[in-house]
């Protein structure tokens, strides 16, 4: 990495690089260091500690914590200044300034001031990304000008102040009207849900009223089904020809034809999170979209649509170089396989990268010659760049037939309806893990669990069949407490630390 200038610089969480360790040790000095709690903490996050010479040794429960008269508060500007401009790609995770806004956090109050009013006009023309939270956008935006800002993150909005935010009466952001190329507009989920659509169109049309020269957009909320977008079966009155990249959460997969074919005819990248998908939403859309070079699908759950409206939208998509599918599909009469994939992707001939993670449900009535998972497996013998695992069950009481077929190193953080049938393997993404089966979950399986997830926090098991085996049922109850117990010490734990942040 060349250091040369600073690319992004992301205020709101700045203080926790500098005061967090403080926070810990006054009120728990043996704690220790505090890096033990951050394990996973990145080369960038490392590289502010650096920039800010902030080491993690243990502090002597009586020194003076008083930060207006630490040294290393005394020298706080300094060090930015001398480094900043050895410096690049920069991110710094920073701290809600939330956290600071009581009057108890005169201390808080007081480092947010002089940051704003004496070291960002001194760095402005350094910052080229600018990534904010509500409470102190207005505050940070307005303390000096940003010459060289072409990126811009707002977090966590509430959906009335963000509806003002990006109307023609708030000046706020009419300043980096035509700077800004690239925006990321992220809400709080606290609003009513069947107030949500309405407003969220109305906010997505105004901001390409706005930003006139926007080429990249993030319009997805944390819960991605929360700023979601409907255009209620008649077409957006937006167009930009300078759109290059879109992430967003739609209503109806018709939604996602229009945003294609009427609104963003240069897009060249788009991940799309599809609620729901049917047959009934079908319209003859037959253009080419030469542009798209990247497409990202994820859909909970859709009713034997994949032959009807999955494959002529990726049909039309001949210059993919990235496709990536999740989705779930029940009232096909066959599973989803490997040879349906390669009629899809034999036609994209400059596609280098592809993933899948695709669940498909059959009803066994009428069913004679069902294929085994050897047979679903060797349907991907031709797919010699990609590896993708097969799992095919047969569930007689349910009369269903599941089969899932996935790629892998396996990249999400969920991983659903798990049986017997896994053939295990190493997620280290993966953080949340839910078991169905009609067969009892022996011993073996929770070893091959465990083994195969060693990140995982949450567990959902659904069986209502005993082991055969007394010792290994006892060994489950075990399993469960454990997990309890681990379930409890991590909730006490952020309840702790959300006690001392909001008293300190």
């Amino acid at each position: 990495m060349q250091d040369t200038n600073i690319k992004a610089f992301d205020i709101a969480r700045l203080f926790r690089f500098y005061f967090l360790d403080k926070i810990i040790k006054q009120v728990y000095p043996t704690m220790g260091t505090w890096s033990k709690f951050t394990n996973e903490w990145s080369f960038r996050e490392q590289k502010v500690m650096e920039l800010l010479q902030i080491d993690r040794k243990c502090v002597d429960p009586k020194e003076d914590l008083n930060v207006q008269n630490h040294p290393r508060v005394r020298t706080f500007i300094e060090p930015i200044e001398a480094k900043l401009k050895q410096t690049t790609n920069l991110e710094l995770k920073l701290i809600d300034l939330r956290k600071m806004a009581s009057d108890r956090l005169s201390m808080g109050i007081s480092l947010s001031d002089r940051f704003c009013s004496q070291i960002l006009p001194k760095i402005h023309h350094h910052i080229e990304w600018l990534n904010v939270e509500s409470p102190s956008m207005a505050r940070i935006l307005l303390s000096t000008n940003y010459p060289n800002l072409y990126g811009l993150g707002l977090y966590n909005l509430e959906q009335e102040m963000t509806e003002h935010l990006f109307s023609d009466h708030i000046l706020l952001l009419h300043t980096f009207k035509s700077q800004i190329l690239s925006l990321v507009v992220n809400m709080s989920p606290n609003d009513k849900p069947n107030k949500t659509e309405s407003i969220n169109r109305i906010i997505f049309t105004n901001i390409f009223n706005m930003f006139i020269n926007l080429q990249r957009l993030n319009f997805v909320s944390s819960s991605i089904w929360y700023q979601m977008l409907s255009f209620h079966n008649s077409p957006p009155t937006i167009f930009s020809a300078n759109l290059l990249e879109l992430h967003v959460s739609l209503e109806n997969f018709i939604d996602c034809l229009y945003l294609l074919d009427e609104c963003f005819n240069q897009l060249r990248t788009l991940h799309v999170n599809i609620n729901k998908i049917t047959r009934s939403q079908l319209i003859e859309n037959k253009g080419k979209l030469l542009n798209l070079r990247c497409f990202v699908l994820y859909c909970d759950l859709f009713r034997n649509a994949y032959d009807e409206l999955i494959v002529p939208l990726l049909d039309r998509m001949l210059n993919l170089e990235e496709l990536s599918l999740t989705f779930e599909i029940v009232g096909r009469n066959k599973f989803i396989d490997g040879n349906n994939l390669k009629d899809i992707i034999d036609h994209m001939v400059q596609l280098k990268k592809f993933a899948s993670n695709i669940h498909s449900s059959i009803d066994l009535k009428d069913q004679i010659d069902l294929p085994s998972n050897e047979n679903i497996q060797n349907t991907f013998r031709n797919f010699k760049h990609n590896r993708i695992v097969s799992c095919t069950d047969y569930f007689s009481m349910a009369r269903v037939g599941q089969c899932h077929i996935y790629s892998y190193p396996y990249q999400l953080k969920m991983y659903e309806q798990i049986t017997n049938s896994f053939p295990g393997g190493l997620f280290e993404c993966v953080r949340a893990v839910s078991l169905f089966d009609e067969r009892p979950f022996e011993h073996a399986f929770f070893l091959r669990i465990a083994q195969s997830f060693p990140l995982m926090e949450k567990l959902k098991l659904v069986n209502l069949k005993p082991q055969n085996n007394a010792e290994n049922q006892n060994m489950m109850i075990e399993i469960a407490q454990l997990l309890n117990i681990l379930i409890l010490m991590i909730s006490i734990y952020l309840k702790f630390m959300m006690i001392i942040l909001n008293n300190f």
